[in-house]
Parts: structure tokens; C-alpha cells; sequence
């Protein structure tokens, strides 16, 4: 396991972390009550303030509700982008669920 400083993992440790966990495809996870909300908020805020956008069907990211889950599909590409985004939030949910999210791909923020 890697550790950086909360916000500090480079977007290419994230993109290399995804590609060697899912062998390419997507990073996959299904979510229900406030962590689905924070990832639908941050999804849905389009192109941001970095010029940045974190939904591209081509590369494989859909967001699509079963009943009261979530299922996610993030590609390698777009993980950053939803990272970042939850942690501009500054909220206890989207950043606990940015730190779940990265502990499950071997990286600590402390």
C-alpha cells in the first residue's frame, strides 16, 4: 500500500491503480444512500472549474440506478476526476467514500 497526504495521490497513480485492479475494464461499485448521492452530485456537475468532465460512455463509465442501489462503472480515465470531486466536497460522506474507494485500490491518504 502507497500513502500520500489527504487530496496529494497524482492522477496517475489512481489511472495505473484502476488499469491493475480491473485489467482495463472499468472500476466497478454499487452504492446506496448518501455515498450514491455524492457520486450522482459529482458525476453531474458536467465540465468543472478544471475543464475536466468525469462521464464518458465510450471508455466504459455508466451510473445507473436498480431500485435504491447505484451501480457504478468507472474507467481508469474518469476515477481521478470523481476522486477530486468528491474531495472538494468537503463532506464527512464523499470523503469517506473517496478514502474506501482508494483503499480498495491499495492507496492511503492520510
Amino acid at each position: 500500500m502507497v500513502t500520500y497526504s489527504y487530496g496529494m495521490t497524482p492522477a496517475s497513480e489512481i489511472k495505473a491503480a484502476v488499469g491493475a485492479q480491473c485489467n482495463g475494464r472499468p472500476y466497478t461499485m454499487e452504492l446506496v444512500g448518501e455515498d450514491a448521492q455524492a457520486v450522482m452530485d459529482a458525476v453531474n456537475q458536467g465540465i468543472d472549474s478544471h475543464l475536466e468532465a468525469c462521464f464518458f460512455p465510450d471508455l466504459g463509465d455508466s451510473f445507473a440506478w436498480q431500485g435504491n442501489r447505484l451501480h457504478c462503472h468507472v474507467s481508469a480515465e474518469s476515477m481521478p476526476v470523481l476522486l477530486r470531486r468528491l474531495s472538494e466536497f468537503d463532506n464527512d460522506t464523499a470523503m469517506g467514500l473517496r478514502s474506501s474507494i482508494l483503499d480498495t485500490l491499495e492507496i492511503e491518504e492520510i
